[in-house]
């Protein structure tokens, strides 16, 4: 079992069900995420069971800290940006209006690829959108 991070884990001061107040920390899941990864990086943010190897009956799991959810989403921003010819990231005109492109729907397995393709494009300012077959 891994070991507990030495450090207490710090609850971000928001309540969801309330609209956040203008002089609010966190307004959005982004920041959100920022939050944890730079106050509970070590923290556990979810585990990922992965295919099982060599006809093992379990499948291992890989654990994915708060600090590692935030570098995925980072890295898989540069390689969308680095590879999706058609991405069209928002452009602001001078008067200061912003033009988003047209949205990018995601078609992926229920697992925390999802959520990094869909933060990763959001962070982007890219309109996203699911389709998901089975949920």
């Amino acid at each position: 079992m891994p070991a507990m991070p030495s450090q207490k884990f710090i609850l971000p001061e928001f309540d969801s069900r309330l609209a956040p107040t203008e002089d609010a920390q966190i307004k959005t899941v982004a920041q959100l995420i920022d939050f944890n990864a730079d106050n509970n990086p070590d923290y556990l943010f979810c585990l990922q069971a992965e295919k099982p190897v060599n006809g093992a009956k379990d499948a291992p799991l890989r654990r994915i800290t708060h600090k590692s959810f935030r570098s995925m989403i980072s890295s898989c921003q540069v390689w969308i940006e680095d590879h999706i010819e058609e991405l069209q990231l928002p452009v602001q005109d001078e008067k200061g209006n912003i033009t988003k492109g047209p949205p990018i729907t995601l078609l992926l397995d229920s697992d925390v690829g999802l959520l990094v393709h869909f933060f990763a494009l959001l962070g982007l300012g890219v309109p996203v959108s699911l389709l998901q077959l089975f949920l």
